[in-house]
């Protein structure tokens, strides 16, 4: 028996879709990391996702961009419309860890305005920023990691690097005529 319909997709090949080229970039904050995909091949109307295992799963999506990407190694996939696949494994460098934060105040003195709070860091991405929210006195954003000339009571400090990771502190400056 002769095929009729079959005549038409006799020497219609579709090039295998293949991930040719990937761009990335490092992670400097918590999760700053891109990349974007380049294919070959396919039928037309690509979708990509990031599939097991990977540091992160993300469903099928139309971009080849996949942003806000924290350090690690994603298994990277590509489908096209008949469903022909590629894989890849992609890895993102990066080595943010949050900051964590330390305070080391000196007491006031008989109730004058002479206590201070020096600022200790570790880890997190600079430059950090600090404010006194709360307290007897309020001080607005600085760099520098010492607050002056303050007066005796319980602070609410807050603080961020330049990745905005943003947390609360608290802390208190003494009086020496408080025993």
């Amino acid at each position: 028996m002769f095929c009729l319909f079959c005549i038409a997709h006799i020497g219609t090949t579709h090039a295998q879709i293949a991930i040719v080229d990937v761009d990335s970039s490092e992670s400097r904050c918590e999760k700053s990391g891109i990349f974007t995909v380049t294919i070959s091949g396919g039928t037309g109307g690509t979708k990509y996702a990031l599939v097991n295992p990977s540091t992160e799963t993300r469903a099928l999506q139309s971009s080849n961009t996949f942003n806000a990407l924290g350090a690690g190694n994603y298994t990277l996939m590509a489908v096209d419309n008949s469903g022909s696949s590629d894989t890849l494994l992609v890895s993102i460098p990066g080595s943010y860890s949050a900051p964590r934060y330390s305070i080391d105040s000196r007491k006031a003195y008989c109730k004058r305005n002479t206590g201070r709070a020096k600022i200790r860091v570790q880890n997190g991405r600079a430059p950090f920023e600090f404010r006194l929210k709360s307290g007897p006195t309020t001080r607005s954003w600085q760099q520098p990691k010492v607050f002056d000339s303050l007066p005796s009571g319980v602070y609410g400090m807050e603080a961020r690097d330049s990745c905005g990771f943003l947390q609360n502190i608290s802390f208190t400056i003494r009086d020496t005529s408080v025993q």
